[in-house]
């Protein structure tokens, strides 16, 4: 808009961009306080946010452009920040095999913490209940526990041999054992009604409910008892 000699040389300065300015290294930060560093900066921010499984949750995982570069004051420095680890569906291994149950679990993404249990119910070496549960969601890496059948519980037979019948059978009991009483012939009275002796014998493990047959000494007077009473009429 200026009057000018035709022929004077006119100047022109020409921009060079917004002044640079290096951008702070939010890394790691918690998100408020990389907003607050990045735009007491000059910088706009804009976040984004991804799962991780190594940076907790609400950290900055990473920027761009990133620290301790230059960029021009006023641009837009996005901030990517952690949602937390992500979550698998836990895979339901109720009733599969130890083995199975394991791999199942492991191809997952879980470790395996195997706890053995006796059970009347599930078959020895099949799996009775998990934790977490099948079909929930848990954090990959987590260690589920599996609780595997040792099959029907054992117990030790009782030692019962030379006690009293009744003896044996209240101790037999009291193990949740059955018995199968047998009779054998004594001479020798002092025998009469004492368990002579025992299968399976004492201390073997057998399962609850099982039988255990005891032999149990019947006397008989090898004279035939009732001959004392006809030798007495004289």
């Amino acid at each position: 808009g200026e009057e000018v000699d035709e022929g004077s040389v006119v100047t022109l300065t020409a921009s060079s961009g917004p002044e640079a300015v290096q951008v702070p290294d939010v890394v790691g930060r918690p998100e408020a306080e990389a907003r607050e560093i990045l735009s007491g900066e000059g910088f706009l921010v804009d976040a984004a946010y991804e799962e991780s499984d190594d940076v907790d949750e609400g950290l900055v995982v990473s920027q761009n452009p990133p620290g301790d570069q230059d960029a021009p004051e006023g641009g837009t420095v996005t901030i990517t920040v952690s949602s937390g680890q992500g979550t698998v569906t836990v895979p339901n291994v109720v009733g599969q095999s130890e083995g199975d149950a394991a791999s199942n679990l492991r191809n997952a993404g879980f470790e395996v913490n195997s706890t053995p249990e006796a059970s009347n119910d599930v078959a020895a070496g099949t799996v009775i209940r998990q934790d977490p549960g099948g079909d929930q969601e848990a954090p990959p890496g987590q260690t589920g526990t599996i609780v595997v059948s040792t099959g029907v519980e054992q117990v030790p037979v009782p030692q019962v041999q030379n006690l009293s019948e009744d003896r044996a059978l209240n101790l037999l009991r009291d193990a949740q054992l059955d018995a199968d009483v047998q009779d054998q012939t004594v001479a020798d009275q002092g025998q009469d009604g004492i368990v002579l002796s025992q299968q399976p014998g004492p201390n073997q493990p057998v399962d609850i409910g099982s039988t255990v047959t005891i032999f149990v000494g019947r006397f008989e007077d090898p004279g035939g008892g009732n001959g004392g009473g006809d030798n007495g009429d004289g």
